[in-house]
C-alpha cells in the first residue's frame, strides 16, 4: 500500500530521548512522510539538529516543529499534532520510545481491512522493572469487569499474532478518518495518565483495533520532569473514576468493580513503602468526593 505516514511526537524536557526517538524513525524500512514534534519545553530547540537526526535526503521524513510551553498537556500537544499533520494515518510515539525497523512493514497491512480504525505494536519495556511481579499480581486481582484492560494484558501475557483489542497504548496507529469524529480529551490535562485508554475506548465502540506483536516498540520508561511519586498515583485514581463515569453505565456490577479497584490502589500504594504513594491514594478520593463520587462528565467525540 502507498501510504501516507505522519508521526506526531509529544514531548517536554527530553532531548537526548526525543534524539533516539527520532533516529528509529529515520530507519524505518517503511519511511514516514512528516514528522510533527510538539515541544512543550520552555526554551526551544533547534530545528536543524532535529532534522539532521531525521536525515536530509529527498527520502527523509519533513519536520515540522511546533513549540508552545502553554500548551495544557499531553492531549492537546496531540491534538495540535493532528491538525498540523497531512498523512493517510497518524502514528503517535511517546518521546522516551523507539520504533523497531520493521513496525509499520508488519502493522500497515492490517488496514487492508476498512473497517479497522488502528493498530499498535508490542511494547517492549525496556531495563529492569523491579514492580514486575507485583504488578503482574494487582492487574489479575484488582482490574476486574470493564476495568480490564486489554492493552496491559497483552503486556503481561504477549500474543503470538494478531489480536483484537478494545484499549490501546498511547503510541497506536490511525486512520486519519477517525479524527473526524473523535479526539484525545483535553480536560485530561498535564501528564493526563490514562488518556490513550480513553481515546482507544471511545473508538473501539465504532472501529477495529488490532494488536500486531511482530511489531515491535521499545519503551525506556524515563521520568518525565513534571511528576513525582504522590502526583502519579492520585492521577491514576482520578482518572479511573473519570474513565468510569464518562464511559461506562455505572451498573451495580460497575460500581462493585470500582470499588474494588480502589482497595486495590490502596494497597498497591502500602508495598511502596511510603507516605508518598499512601497519601497519593488519599489525596484522589479526595478529589473524587469533592468533585462528587456520582459525577458523570460530558460524553467527548470532537
Amino acid at each position: 500500500m502507498d501510504l501516507k505516514i505522519s508521526v506526531v511526537i509529544a514531548t517536554k524536557g527530553r532531548p537526548d530521548s526525543l534524539q533516539a526517538c527520532l533516529r528509529s524513525i529515520s530507519e524505518q524500512e517503511v519511511a514516514a512522510m512528516e514528522v510533527i514534534i510538539v515541544d512543550q519545553t520552555h526554551q526551544p530547540t533547534e530545528q536543524e539538529t532535529l532534522q539532521s537526526v531525521l536525515g536530509v535526503s529527498s527520502a527523509s521524513p519533513r519536520l515540522i516543529y511546533h513549540w508552545d510551553p502553554a500548551i495544557t498537556g499531553l492531549p492537546q500537544a496531540r491534538n495540535v499534532g493532528v491538525r498540523l499533520s497531512s498523512g493517510d494515518f497518524i502514528q503517535f510515539i511517546d518521546d522516551d520510545a523507539a520504533l523497531d525497523k520493521e513496525y509499520f512493514v508488519h502493522l500497515l497491512p492490517i488496514f487492508g481491512d476498512p473497517f479497522v480504525g488502528g493498530g499498535a505494536g508490542l511494547i517492549i519495556e525496556m531495563g529492569k522493572e523491579k514492580r514486575r511481579l507485583l504488578r503482574n499480581l494487582f492487574f489479575r486481582l484488582f482490574y476486574v469487569g470493564g476495568f480490564r484492560e486489554d492493552r496491559t494484558e497483552v503486556l503481561l501475557s504477549p500474543p503470538s499474532s494478531r489480536v483484537v483489542m478494545h484499549t490501546l497504548s498511547g503510541c497506536g496507529l490511525y486512520r486519519r478518518q477517525i479524527f473526524d469524529e473523535f479526539k484525545f480529551d483535553e480536560i485530561l490535562i498535564g501528564h493526563a495518565i490514562g488518556e490513550d485508554l480513553d481515546f482507544s475506548y471511545r473508538v473501539s465502540q465504532k472501529w477495529i483495533l488490532i494488536l500486531d506483536p511482530q511489531a515491535l516498540l521499545y519503551h525506556y520508561r524515563l521520568p518525565g520532569p513534571w511528576r513525582n511519586q504522590r502526583q502519579s498515583i492520585f492521577e491514576k485514581v482520578l482518572f479511573y473514576h473519570y474513565h468510569f463515569r464518562k464511559n461506562m453505565r455505572g451498573t451495580f456490577a460497575e460500581w462493585l468493580a470500582f470499588a474494588w479497584l480502589n482497595f486495590g490502589f490502596l494497597l498497591d500504594a502500602f508495598t511502596y513503602l511510603n507516605l508518598d504513594a499512601i497519601a497519593g491514594v488519599f489525596v484522589g478520593w479526595r478529589q473524587i468526593f469533592e468533585r462528587g463520587i456520582r459525577f458523570r462528565p460530558d460524553p467527548i467525540k470532537k
